[in-house]
């Protein structure tokens, strides 16, 4: 599932639907794509297939970001 990901660094737009993710004409389907809240209330963008989950941490209304100690990945929303 990173993968899908992966493959869209260095686009200019990326389309977040309600169960899909699209660049550059590009379509990756998701069974499901939803917010799921922790219990210390941070709030996390879920993308779920084949048994898999990939979660964003959501900064704020227009901002997403995943990483790790090495590489962070942040997603910013433009209008």
């Amino acid at each position: 599932m990173l993968n899908a990901f992966s493959e869209l660094i260095g686009t200019q737009n990326i389309i977040i639907g309600s169960d899909y993710i699209e660049s550059e004409g590009q379509r990756t389907p998701f069974e499901e794509i939803l917010v799921r809240k922790s219990e210390n209330g941070q709030r996390y963008l879920v993308f779920k297939n084949d048994g898999e989950e990939q979660a964003w941490k959501i900064i704020d209304d227009n901002t997403l970001q995943q990483g790790n100690e090495f590489i962070n990945i942040t997603l910013h929303r433009i209008k």
